[in-house]
């Protein structure tokens, strides 16, 4: 298996954060009584809290925030668009590493280590800013 790392296109961090919207989350509680009059909580039995409906708004740099795009600026709200992003992103890496050239009709001409040439500015239609 060969391990892609995510490189934030603005920040050049390496984490990608999926932010859901309209999440109802719900955890067990313990409260315990200190004997100097505080009060401690915490989860019960260090059990992650549940979540129960939302969905995915989108996905982002975790450091920056910088929003994963497609193609006419579509953010990327589900893990089939944000494979095709990566995808992408894995093809045009491997492209500029070698000496092949590759030409898209009505996108332009990818000339690996040579440089890029195109409307584009080198980029695929699902590469953006």
């Amino acid at each position: 298996m060969t391990t892609w790392k995510f490189t934030c296109p603005d920040c050049g961090h390496d984490e990608i954060e999926e932010v859901l919207d309209g999440v109802v989350m719900s955890q067990v509680l313990e409260v315990d009584l200190l004997d100097d009059g505080g009060i401690l909580i915490r989860n019960h039995d260090e059990e992650e809290p549940e979540i129960h409906d939302g969905f995915t708004a989108r996905f982002q740099c975790a450091n920056c925030g910088y929003i994963l795009k497609l193609a006419g600026e579509q953010v990327i709200n589900n893990y089939d668009d944000l494979e095709t992003w990566i995808q992408n992103r894995r093809f045009v890496k491997a492209l500029s590493e070698s000496n092949t050239k590759l030409v898209i009709p009505g996108v332009g001409t990818y000339s690996g280590n040579k440089g890029k040439n195109g409307p584009n500015n080198g980029r695929t239609e699902h590469d953006s800013d």
